[in-house]
């Protein structure tokens, strides 16, 4: 049998603006749909979200080597459908246990039919704005999930669903000025002068990131040689009392200089992978953090043939596509930003409280509907429910989307008083 479980979610890929400190979450909402052909019968529907951080290393060789890892659970929330939440716990108030021969009997749970259709439960779910977002890496890994499952008798294989969800971070451009050009110049004993620069410091997978030489000898006996620019990549994980350093070298590109004896200005492209395991975005929490480094150096050599290498590194963001087109968009004037949000709805704000989901089902044929921005009650003041204590500053209240117009607003004949 075909499954007939399918999750739409509104995102899949939730953008959490600013810190863990500032940032005042998201909402995750959906459907979960269970098209069936026929009428079949289950013991339960749910649907489970949940986030899990994990990490795991070999140190030593052979038999003397000792494995470290470590798992936790970062949140888990359940939804019960069928049967409803007040179902189930009166069901399970009346089951009862017979003693035969020391041994201990439950009464069976009870099945529910459901007829064939298509049948709907939407849901929601606010996430906090602390959580650690999405990673994969060799060693360690971040991940969220939506699970389905339908329950059916002992007899019948359950339908189960898996649908993972993506949470990435935007950088504070304050704390971090990634998008700034970065330079270098300096003098080396008095024998060579050189600039260095990047357009920016922030970049995504696949990128090309050209880098400016400007090198001048100031001894004529001296020669540049050749340049090289190392796209490096540290990884630390921590499991319990034990912690561990990878370094990895993801790129790298050597340009030889055609003459030696001349100032020499060139723009070296270096390419960053376009996937993991080559290469993974920035990362940063309780148990793993990936940073990301590039070092360049210039290789010189004298008249005697005496060689020196002068060295310096840039640290360097990597992140998802995504985000560094956050990074990158310019903010909007300050007065549509704070006029905005005086019109968020109710009904999104209310639904920040808590959890919720709502059912409907509809027979074959029927037309679905569109998938609703708002759950929940539309009473209620606005802020009602938020968490005030997560303060935005502006850049992060700028990225935000604009709240849409409140539908219920009465007309303006309505409201005015009688002369």
């Amino acid at each position: 049998m075909v499954n007939p479980i399918s999750i739409h979610v509104l995102e899949d890929t939730i953008i959490l603006q600013g810190s863990q400190q500032e940032s005042a979450g998201k909402l995750l909402q959906g459907k979960l749909i269970l098209d069936l052909k026929e009428p079949i019968k289950v013991r339960s529907v749910n649907l489970r979200f949940y986030g899990k951080m994990k990490v795991s290393w070999r140190e030593g060789v052979g038999h003397g080597q000792d494995c470290h890892q470590q798992e936790r659970t970062i949140m888990s929330h359940k939804w019960q459908f069928v049967p409803q939440e007040d179902e189930a716990s009166s069901s399970s108030s009346t089951t009862t246990q017979h003693h035969h021969s020391g041994s201990t009997v439950g009464v069976r749970r009870p099945n529910y039919a459901l007829r064939a259709g298509k049948h709907e439960w939407t849901f929601a779910l606010p996430l906090s704005g602390d959580l650690p977002q999405s990673v994969e890496a060799t060693n360690g890994r971040v991940i969220y999930q939506l699970k389905a499952t339908v329950e059916r008798p002992f007899y019948l294989q359950n339908f189960s669903l898996k649908r993972p969800i993506t949470i990435v971070r935007t950088m504070q451009l304050d704390d971090f000025p990634a998008v700034d050009t970065w330079e270098v110049h300096h003098t080396w004993e008095d024998k060579i002068e050189y600039d260095i620069n990047m357009p920016t410091r922030i970049y995504s997978l696949g990128e090309h990131i050209p880098i400016t030489f400007d090198i001048k000898p100031l001894d004529h006996n001296l020669r540049v040689q050749r340049l090289v620019a190392t796209l490096k990549e540290y990884r630390a994980y921590r499991a319990k009392e034990h912690s561990t350093r990878h370094t990895w070298e993801c790129a790298a590109n050597v340009v030889v200089n055609p003459n030696p004896l001349e100032r020499w200005n060139h723009v070296l492209d270096l390419k960053i992978p376009k996937e993991p395991p080559h290469v993974h975005c920035d990362s940063d929490n309780d148990m793993m953090k990936i940073q990301h480094r590039i070092k360049f150096s210039i290789y010189l050599q004298n008249a005697d043939g005496q060689k020196s290498e002068v060295r310096c590194a840039a640290v360097i963001m990597i992140v998802p596509s995504l985000v560094q087109q956050a990074a990158h968009n310019t903010l909007p004037p300050y007065q549509p930003t704070t006029s905005s949000s005086l019109y968020r709805t109710a009904s999104n704000a209310v639904s920040i409280r808590g959890a919720t989901s709502r059912t409907t089902v509809t027979s074959t044929g029927d037309q679905q509907e569109p998938l609703a921005r708002s759950y929940g009650s539309s009473a209620g003041i606005w802020w009602h429910g938020m968490d005030l204590s997560r303060v935005p500053s502006y850049n992060t209240a700028a990225q935000q989307e604009p709240a849409s117009l409140s539908s219920s607003l009465p007309p303006y004949e309505t409201i005015i008083p009688p002369r």
